[in-house]
């Protein structure tokens, strides 16, 4: 760490924030967000820690003291050194097996151009992969000659019974006899409809029937918000698991552009297990999508150079580390306060709007999808619809379609955005709204995903609920102008409720604000020998 960096923690340090968890002292000493707004999307693009940022700039500015020697001389070793370490202390596995990127999002991208797909080289996934995913699968396997297979899963899903018939088995029963499908590729937290899949008991079984088939785990929404979220003796992660992604920046607080991509070492060293044929070696050849100088020097050499690019997020991520480690009491202790509140926000939505839950409350992590009331869906839209000065002929038909009660709602992209952004635009509400695909002759229905984390508090929940209501109370027979404004007050975070040992001075608040903009003249070079000297880079 650096020296702003530093001070952030050291202040930061003397206010006992694991206690703090849910209060205004908090959100502001370790994040960026605005007051004026109630964020509840932080499975879209993350909430990154103010040292973790402060560390990311004053990386970028090292790294410009001396260009040359920091791209060609410390960089190479610090990245080696930092996938030691998160080998080491966080996911347990050999070091290796783990390679920083900047998301997963590149890191599946890799795969998916590394690994074989043609004739009866097929990959499966479930409903439930991320949409993009999808897109990317169909498009390689329609260029390359293969079959992306897609195992629907039905919902809702109401217990881990549930999860056991209609994920676990269904796929050992019905899937793992085909013996073309040779990945298989599991979202352990879809992000619609949102829930933890039992990962360790898919791969062992999925490893017992079918040895021969790549696994690949997309944990985007894992790192930060899953306990036990490691390879070790107690971890939820199976040796199984040939490869896996996972980003920093969502629930980590890294700062933007961080993840991992781990690659299990017997797909370089012990192939021979595989069943494979004789296309094995193309099968388990994993390369980055964008290569430069490095080709040919292995999986580090890789993946840490791909080109002249800021790798400074990258290097923030020990800063990130020791603030879960000396501020946060660690993730366990994170992950209890942030899926207590957001099951139990769960639960109040779903009543208060006499709506149900596609996942039961106690399946979910720190996501969870609600649904919404048809009747405020179908009056956000038509306010909508009405405010725009000359409507097409399709959307004076959606109108009309909309007003009959009995009609079906159709899935469309643009309600989401549409209920999205009267939720952000009247409110100041950040939530991500999704709808569900429907079966013939069904109405589309639509969600609210929620997420929870320790700047979150549970008046924003109660808010959010009432702010649904509010909206359908105002309009219940015809649509108001978009002047209408709401009753309906924005909560305030409440304050810490502290022992008289560790209330906060006024200079350790001084401190705190003044660090956004601290600047001051250094050299990281103890840092950098601190670094190059542990006993783990050796």
């Amino acid at each position: 760490m650096g020296v702003s960096a530093s001070k952030f923690i050291d202040a930061l340090s003397k206010l006992n924030l694991k206690s703090m968890f849910g209060t205004e002292l908090l959100r502001k000493s370790l994040f960026n967000l605005a007051d004026d707004h109630v964020f509840l999307n932080q499975g879209a693009y993350g909430a990154s820690f103010k040292p973790s940022i402060e560390a990311s700039n004053e990386w970028r500015l090292y790294a410009e003291q001396r260009p040359r020697k920091f791209f060609d001389d410390e960089l190479p070793k610090l990245m080696l050194y930092l996938e030691k370490f998160f080998a080491y202390y966080m996911f347990h596995c050999d070091a290796e097996e783990l390679a920083l990127v900047d998301n997963v999002t590149f890191a599946f991208g890799s795969i998916l151009k590394s690994i074989y797909l043609g004739e009866d080289h097929n990959i499966l996934c479930f409903s439930t992969t991320y949409q993009a995913y999808k897109s990317y699968i169909d498009e390689e396997c329609a260029a390359r000659g293969a079959k992306a297979i897609v195992m629907d899963i039905e919902f809702p899903l109401k217990s881990e019974r549930d999860v056991e018939e209609k994920i676990v088995l269904k796929l050992y029963n019905d899937y793992l006899t085909d013996h073309t499908i040779k990945y298989l590729l599991i979202d352990m937290v879809p992000s619609f409809p949102t829930f933890l899949m039992p990962v360790k008991r898919i791969v062992d079984l999925c490893k017992y029937k079918r040895p021969d088939i790549i696994v690949i785990v997309d944990a985007a929404h894992c790192f930060g918000s899953v306990k036990n979220f490691h390879f070790g003796d107690h971890g939820i992660l199976s040796r199984g698991i040939d490869l896996l992604v996972t980003n920093c920046h969502k629930w980590f607080g890294a700062a933007k552009g961080t993840g991992f991509i781990f690659r299990n070492k017997t797909l370089s060293n012990d192939c021979a297990k595989f069943n494979i044929c004789h296309l094995s070696k193309q099968l388990l050849d994993l390369k980055p999508a964008v290569r430069s100088v490095n080709i040919g020097k292995g999986f580090h050499g890789e993946f840490n150079w791909l080109g002249l690019k800021d790798y400074s997020s990258l290097l923030s991520l020990l800063t990130t580390y020791y603030v879960w480690k000396d501020l946060l009491g660690g993730v366990d202790h994170v992950v209890d306060y942030s899926q207590s509140l957001c099951q139990r926000a769960a639960r109040h939505l779903s009543a208060k709007w006499n709506t149900d839950l596609l996942i039961d409350d106690s399946l979910c992590t720190t996501l969870a999808c609600i649904r919404l009331p048809d009747k405020f869906v179908r009056q956000v839209v038509l306010q909508y619809l009405y405010n725009k000065p000359n409507p097409s002929s399709k959307q004076l038909s959606f109108i009309a379609l909309l007003q009959d009660l009995d009609s079906h709602i159709k899935y469309d992209q643009a309600i989401e955005e549409i209920i999205g952004d009267e939720l952000r635009d009247k409110y100041k509400i950040e939530v991500q709204i999704k709808m569900s695909k429907p079966g013939p002759r069904k109405s589309s229905k639509v969600y609210v995903r929620i997420s929870a984390s320790i700047f979150n508090y549970w008046d924003e929940y109660v808010y959010l609920g009432d702010c649904v209501v509010d909206y359908m109370d105002k309009f219940p027979n015809k649509m108001a102008t978009s002047a209408t404004t709401t009753t309906v007050k924005r909560p305030r975070a409440p304050a810490p409720t502290m022992s008289t040992s560790v209330t906060p001075s006024q200079t350790i608040k001084s401190d705190i604000n003044s660090l956004s903009s601290y600047q001051k003249s250094y050299s990281s070079k103890s840092t950098y020998k601190q670094i190059v000297n542990h006993p783990l880079f050796r």
